[in-house]
């Protein structure tokens, strides 16, 4: 099996006849002049957001894990990010508004009446406390009080299901006290890498595993977080993203939380269409929004159902068997000199991700069955074409690598110009500042030789080693 990267996002979902999600995409990248990369990821940081609570994958293993997607969009500034990512977003921060009007109503009344409550309760604690001073007997009033505790109005939990700028704990203490389905999405991705947002990165793994975390405070009751489920977006640009990772990058690599994320980076260049050339429809991004505000009245449904059981989204033989092979080839890529020889991390976690962004296509088209072969795909494709940015971004090359082609572009015009071989003696010399050192120049000439862009000859028995440009 080759590797199947495909050109560019222009093509990613070729593969795909998807009447929502494909034609909001496409619409989107016409109409704003968006960058495909920026509007596939943002559509999927939304369907993973709505659908992240009430779905669960079953892996071709049997494990039950979330759909939910981390997310890193790479783009300069005035590339779009905030345009599109607007776009998809609006049916999440419609809902949001609507859902915090209720929530502010239900609030009031609940203050009113745990108001009440609570002189009531003073009272009832008063009146006790007086027949236990005078020694008189109070066990059916106690019984009654213990009734009555057990009437206290319940704070109304608020449906808040996106944070841009929340420290980490701010962001467990919301999921545990109102909705444990959310997302820190922000097209000015800045805010979280420059805010406490992304901070705890074992308890934010952990989200991404399905597993359960515990909060530990000083002040206010600990407690342990079950079945939480968090998608991030985090649109950044370059410069900020640089920054970041100088301070906190091995970090960021050794948690393992950067290799949980899908990264898209945008380059410079034409995108879908030439804006204020025509007047813009809307169709696909409505029917888009529609579609996500119905999963997120189920979401909404969910949350007031105590024993609510997620739907289960698996793939069919076919395209289990596809997953196997893409999985087992992502493995072999991990030897020597293989993609992922440096990337072990982000390689162990690429076949899940491709596993989840299958499933979220799947269940938000509607599709019947179990995910296809055509349907995972596509998953593969986005995921491969993220899998470069990622290698790109977090994975720079070796040294030897990097001073493999600082040697050769110092070799080839000598090459050129005299016909013949150079002596290794001379390179130490006379070559690069940096590969005058044996302990540096011979793994750059080995990596040279493994690619067969030198060979190492002798021109006689005993003569100096030689480094040619042809074989000898």
């Amino acid at each position: 099996m080759s590797y199947p990267f495909v050109p560019s996002y222009s093509n990613a979902l070729v593969h795909l006849e998807a009447p929502i999600f494909r034609r909001a995409v496409d619409e989107a990248c016409v109409n704003i002049n968006a960058p495909r990369g920026l509007a596939i990821f943002s559509a999927l940081a939304v369907m993973s957001l709505a659908l992240q609570d009430i779905i669960e994958i079953e892996t071709p293993y049997g494990k039950k894990i979330p759909p939910s997607l981390f997310l890193l969009p790479i783009a300069a500034s005035g590339l779009g990010k905030s345009a599109v990512h607007d776009i998809f977003i609006k049916p999440i921060d419609e809902h949001e508004k609507a859902q915090q009007d209720v929530y502010e109503v239900a609030f009031k009344d609940w203050r009113a009446r745990s108001d009440i409550w609570e002189k009531v309760k003073t009272t009832k604690e008063w009146k006790i406390a007086k027949l236990q001073e005078n020694g008189m007997p109070h066990e059916l009033e106690m019984q009654e009080y213990r009734a009555f505790l057990e009437e206290e109005p319940v704070r109304p939990r608020a449906l808040k299901m996106k944070y841009e700028d929340a420290t980490t704990a701010a962001l467990f203490a919301g999921m545990h006290e109102n909705h444990s389905s959310v997302g820190l999405m922000s097209a000015e991705g800045g805010t979280l890498f420059n805010s406490q947002a992304l901070q705890d990165f074992p308890k934010l793994n952990k989200l991404w595993s399905n597993e359960p975390v515990t909060v530990d405070r000083i002040s206010r009751e600990s407690f342990t977080l079950r079945g939480g489920r968090l998608t991030i977006l985090a649109m950044v640009q370059p410069g900020v993203l640089s920054s970041f990772l100088s301070s906190r990058g091995q970090g960021v690599r050794d948690s393992g939380f950067a290799a949980r994320f899908l990264v898209c980076k945008v380059e410079p260049g034409p995108a879908g269409g030439i804006r204020g050339a025509f007047t813009p429809v809307w169709h696909s991004c409505d029917r888009f929004s529609d579609r996500t505000k119905y999963f997120l009245e189920r979401n909404l449904e969910a949350s007031k159902v105590a024993d609510f059981r997620r739907a289960v989204v698996r793939l069919d033989p076919y395209a289990t068997n596809q997953w196997n092979l893409f999985a087992t080839f992502i493995e072999s890529q991990k030897s020597i000199g293989g993609i992922y020889e440096h990337a072990w991390d982000h390689a162990s976690k690429l076949a899940e991700n491709a596993l989840r962004v299958a499933a979220l296509i799947h269940y938000f088209e509607g599709f019947s069955g179990d995910i296809s072969v055509a349907t995972l795909q596509v998953a593969i494709d986005i995921c491969t074409l993220s899998s470069q940015a990622f290698l790109s971004t977090f994975v720079p090359p070796p040294e030897y690598v990097t001073d493999a082609n600082v040697l050769y572009a110092w070799l080839k015009p000598r090459f050129e110009d005299t016909q013949s071989p150079v002596e290794k003696l001379h390179v130490l010399q006379f070559g690069p500042a940096s590969l005058r050192r044996k302990e540096r120049l011979d793994p750059a000439l080995n990596e040279l030789v493994r690619r067969k862009l030198v060979f190492l000859v002798r021109l006689s028995p005993r003569g100096r080693l030689c480094i040619s440009g042809w074989a000898m």
